[in-house]
Protein backbone atom coordinates (compact mmCIF):
# COMPACT_ATOMS: atom_id res chain seq x y z
CA UNK A 1 0.00 0.00 0.00
CA UNK A 2 2.44 2.16 0.69
CA UNK A 3 4.26 2.18 -3.02
CA UNK A 4 0.80 2.38 -4.17
CA UNK A 5 -0.06 5.69 -2.04
CA UNK A 6 3.53 7.18 -3.53
CA UNK A 7 2.85 6.32 -7.14
CA UNK A 8 -0.90 6.62 -7.93
CA UNK A 9 -1.15 10.74 -7.11
CA UNK A 10 1.60 11.83 -9.87
CA UNK A 11 0.19 9.33 -12.36
CA UNK A 12 -3.43 10.25 -11.90
CA UNK A 13 -2.07 13.91 -11.82
CA UNK A 14 -0.22 13.26 -15.25
CA UNK A 15 -4.02 11.48 -16.46
CA UNK A 16 -6.13 13.83 -15.20
CA UNK A 17 -4.40 17.10 -17.11
CA UNK A 18 -4.19 15.21 -20.56
CA UNK A 19 -7.61 14.68 -20.23
CA UNK A 20 -8.47 17.91 -19.05
CA UNK A 21 -6.28 19.10 -21.97
CA UNK A 22 -8.66 16.89 -24.40
CA UNK A 23 -12.07 17.80 -23.00
CA UNK A 24 -11.78 21.29 -23.16
CA UNK A 25 -14.84 23.20 -23.20
CA UNK A 26 -16.84 20.26 -22.03
CA UNK A 27 -18.09 20.40 -18.66
CA UNK A 28 -17.48 16.55 -17.42
CA UNK A 29 -13.75 16.77 -18.84
CA UNK A 30 -13.33 18.76 -15.56
CA UNK A 31 -14.23 15.97 -12.95
CA UNK A 32 -10.44 14.19 -13.19
CA UNK A 33 -8.89 17.06 -11.82
CA UNK A 34 -11.39 17.79 -8.98
CA UNK A 35 -10.90 14.28 -8.23
CA UNK A 36 -7.53 14.90 -7.72
CA UNK A 37 -7.98 16.16 -4.00
CA UNK A 38 -9.85 13.15 -3.00
CA UNK A 39 -6.43 10.97 -4.38
CA UNK A 40 -3.89 12.84 -2.47
CA UNK A 41 -5.94 12.56 0.53
CA UNK A 42 -6.42 8.95 -0.07
CA UNK A 43 -2.76 8.70 -0.33
CA UNK A 44 -2.17 10.81 2.80
CA UNK A 45 -4.64 8.65 4.83
CA UNK A 46 -2.79 5.63 3.35
CA UNK A 47 0.57 6.54 4.37
CA UNK A 48 0.62 8.38 7.42
CA UNK A 49 -3.39 7.89 8.49
CA UNK A 50 -2.08 5.07 11.22
CA UNK A 51 0.28 6.37 12.72
CA UNK A 52 0.10 10.34 12.60
CA UNK A 53 -3.95 10.93 12.10
CA UNK A 54 -2.99 14.71 13.46
CA UNK A 55 -1.19 15.45 10.04
CA UNK A 56 -3.88 14.25 7.54
CA UNK A 57 -6.84 16.42 9.57
CA UNK A 58 -4.05 19.23 9.65
CA UNK A 59 -4.14 18.84 5.74
CA UNK A 60 -7.87 18.53 5.37
CA UNK A 61 -8.39 21.59 7.41
CA UNK A 62 -5.77 23.77 5.70
CA UNK A 63 -7.19 23.15 2.69
CA UNK A 64 -10.53 24.25 3.65
CA UNK A 65 -9.75 27.19 5.05
CA UNK A 66 -7.51 28.29 2.01
CA UNK A 67 -9.99 27.67 -0.63
CA UNK A 68 -12.79 29.31 1.76
CA UNK A 69 -10.37 32.19 1.62
CA UNK A 70 -10.21 32.30 -1.93
CA UNK A 71 -13.83 31.97 -2.44
CA UNK A 72 -14.16 34.97 0.05
CA UNK A 73 -11.68 37.22 -2.20
CA UNK A 74 -13.33 36.07 -5.08
CA UNK A 75 -16.90 36.74 -3.86
CA UNK A 76 -15.75 40.23 -2.55
CA UNK A 77 -14.46 41.00 -6.50
CA UNK A 78 -17.08 39.64 -8.19
CA UNK A 79 -19.98 40.66 -6.52
CA UNK A 80 -22.06 37.87 -7.93
CA UNK A 81 -22.90 34.39 -7.02
CA UNK A 82 -21.68 32.17 -10.04
CA UNK A 83 -21.47 28.88 -8.45
CA UNK A 84 -19.82 26.78 -11.43
CA UNK A 85 -17.12 29.36 -10.96
CA UNK A 86 -16.55 29.37 -7.51
CA UNK A 87 -16.94 25.02 -7.09
CA UNK A 88 -14.43 24.82 -10.24
CA UNK A 89 -11.97 27.25 -8.24
CA UNK A 90 -12.64 25.57 -5.27
CA UNK A 91 -12.04 21.96 -6.91
CA UNK A 92 -8.58 23.52 -8.52
CA UNK A 93 -7.86 24.79 -5.16
CA UNK A 94 -8.36 21.65 -2.82
CA UNK A 95 -6.09 19.74 -6.18
CA UNK A 96 -3.31 22.27 -5.57
CA UNK A 97 -2.90 22.36 -1.76
CA UNK A 98 -3.33 18.59 -1.57
CA UNK A 99 -0.85 17.51 -4.16
CA UNK A 100 1.30 20.06 -1.85
CA UNK A 101 0.61 18.43 1.52
CA UNK A 102 1.29 14.69 -0.17
CA UNK A 103 4.71 16.01 -1.90
CA UNK A 104 5.17 17.70 1.74
CA UNK A 105 4.41 14.36 3.48
CA UNK A 106 6.92 12.61 0.66
CA UNK A 107 9.65 14.44 1.77
CA UNK A 108 9.66 15.67 5.48
CA UNK A 109 8.12 12.57 7.43
CA UNK A 110 8.88 9.76 4.68
CA UNK A 111 12.15 10.79 3.28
Amino acid sequence: MHTFATVLPPIYLVASIIILYFTRGRRWGQIPLLLLGVINFAAIWLLVGGTNPDYFFGCLTATAAIGLVWIGITVLRVYDLLIGRFFRQFGLIIAFTSSFWWLNLLITHLG
